[in-house]
């Protein structure tokens, strides 16, 4: 009669632990993608509320609502010299209400010798990143032409 060996039905130990590592590994991995997408979505998300605060004073100056006084000049048959700066004393750099981790300041020049009616406003938002300070700036120049 043969004698048969019995097929072991277990795992050895050395089996068990290169199967916890591997899991350990891909777990590991998963999460620092994990991490990586969620840097990458706070960024995004910084940017796109300072495109916001960006747009919001743009459409104030354009629709002439913020500073109308902007386009009246004090003597109207003397050019505005070029460059000169016409900034409003309250829209140096300050926080933005409603926002309070973005900074935002706008300056306004008249950028060509002549041209009264024309200005070029600089809007820049401020705002802290993970590797110190970020902002964005957006020139446009508005005309009033009436």
């Amino acid at each position: 009669m043969l004698y048969s060996i019995n097929r072991r039905k277990y795992f050895t130990l050395i089996e068990i632990a290169i199967s916890i590592t591997l899991i350990l590994i891909i777990v590991l991995f998963m999460m620092s993608v994990f991490s990586q997408g969620y840097r990458y979505m706070h960024k995004t998300k910084m940017h796109a509320i300072a495109c916001f605060l960006v747009q919001e004073k743009l459409e104030d100056f354009s629709s002439g609502s913020a500073h109308p006084e902007l386009f009246t000049t004090p003597n109207p048959g003397v050019p505005c010299p070029p460059n000169c700066k016409v900034v409003p004393p309250d829209e140096i750099r300050s926080s933005v209400s409603g926002f309070s981790s973005f900074d935002r300041e706008v300056e306004v020049t008249c950028p060509y010798l002549g041209f009264n009616n024309l200005a070029k406003v600089e809007v820049t938002v401020f705002w802290q990143g993970e590797s110190g300070e970020r902002s964005l700036k957006v020139d446009t120049l508005i005309a009033n032409f009436q």
